[in-house]
């Protein structure tokens, strides 16, 4: 499996995960990791075009993300490869 990177044109609305604030909905549009990495969110639930809660994000330490009802909790170096639109309203 080839790292998930959105094409150039959709990639100005991008933002890391771990840059967003905490209460913000996402929706994960791109992964800019190697295999294992995008393995292993795939294992967590983690999938392109998922809407993704940021539960707790206090800019240092691991981050909180809640989907499917589930809440799961990354490192913020895996944080920073989730490429992520913010959503509106």
């Amino acid at each position: 499996m080839q790292p998930v990177i959105p094409d150039t044109a959709s990639r100005e609305s991008l933002l890391p995960a771990s840059a967003v604030p905490e209460r913000r909905s996402v929706v994960l549009r791109g992964v800019s990791a190697g295999n294992e990495l995008i393995s292993r969110l795939a294992a967590m639930g983690l999938h392109i075009g998922m809407r993704i809660e940021v539960c707790r994000n206090r800019h240092h330490g691991p981050m909180v993300l809640g989907c499917n009802g589930s809440r799961i909790m990354l490192g913020r170096g895996m944080a920073d490869k989730l490429m992520v639109e913010v959503c509106r309203a």
